[in-house]
């Protein structure tokens, strides 16, 4: 019996040991010293009983500063967000409120996120250099919200890395950043979809559009910040449409085009998570 340890046991060394409970943590901490081995009860061990304290105490300290330092680590985190738009902001403000969440640092940023969360001005698509500004300031887990950094592999940089990142491969975020890639999907796994052709050049393309029922959906086969799609009325606007594409308005973006015929009716956009075997919706 160890009354000084608040329990009935049959203690295996004079250090008490008892739990620290807290919100999110529960881990062992020594409180005092138990006097069982002087009490009597059993007999200390001449010679070593200060020398085993003394052993134990050092062993025991050593493992509980390595059992915080691996709880503290899991608990608070370093959290970089790519992007520096509406939805960033959104994603900012929701992690902000997250009490794992020790650091906050977001690039490039915006007025209203450096409110909530310190701003810096890196290359984000690069992920070379991503990669080493997450190593040099112990980021644990790396948010990518824009498109460009995804199509330009910043995901499977990082991750290669072993630096943890929200945010699909370079051959996943294919399905935003190219029509052509999407269309070829859906027509893979027989999901309905508008009937298309894809083109790589600009005269067969305006060939195509003539004598075809109208409206006619002109899109840039690239990321072109969400302005690459032209629902065309006319042959006429159709044709100026497949000019400017072709003609480098949109930049790279617009190197192919894809013709869909026009759908009309409501839209609906389904949000899930997946880990490529496991799909969570979120709405």
């Amino acid at each position: 019996i160890c009354p000084d340890a608040g329990f009935e046991t049959r203690p295996s060394s004079p250090l008490t040991l008892t739990w620290l409970n807290s919100v999110s943590t529960s881990f062992l901490i020594p409180i005092e010293i138990s006097e069982t081995e002087n009490s009597g009860v059993f007999p200390p061990k001449p010679g070593k009983s200060i020398k085993s304290f003394i052993l134990f105490s050092c062993h025991y300290y050593r493992l509980t500063l390595k059992l915080l330092y691996h709880k503290a680590k899991e608990t608070f985190l370093h959290i970089l967000i790519l992007g520096g738009g509406g939805r960033e902001h959104s994603i900012a403000w929701a992690i902000k409120q997250n009490p794992k969440c020790a650091k906050l640092t977001c690039s490039p940023g915006n007025a209203g996120i450096a409110k909530i969360a310190n701003c810096i001005e890196i290359n984000i698509n690069d992920g070379n250099i991503v990669k080493s500004w997450c190593q040099d300031n112990n980021v644990d887990l790396v948010i990518i919200g824009p498109e460009e950094p995804l199509s330009c592999g910043v995901s499977d940089i990082l991750n290669n890395a072993g630096i943890l990142t929200f945010g699909p491969s370079l051959e996943a975020s294919k399905l935003e950043s190219s029509k052509l890639f999407t269309k070829e999907i859906c027509f893979l796994c027989e999901a309905p979809t508008a009937k298309y052709k894809h083109f790589k050049n600009q005269e067969p393309a305006i060939g195509f559009i003539q004598n075809k029922n109208y409206p006619l959906v002109i899109k840039a086969d690239g990321l072109a910040s969400g302005k690459g799609v032209v629902i065309a009325s006319t042959p006429s606007e159709a044709t100026n449409a497949l000019k400017d594409m072709f003609g480098g308005h949109y930049g790279d973006a617009g190197a192919e085009v894809v013709i869909e015929e026009f759908m009309d009716g409501e839209e609906v956009s389904l949000f899930v998570l997946c880990d490529g075997e496991n799909i969570v919706s979120l709405g």
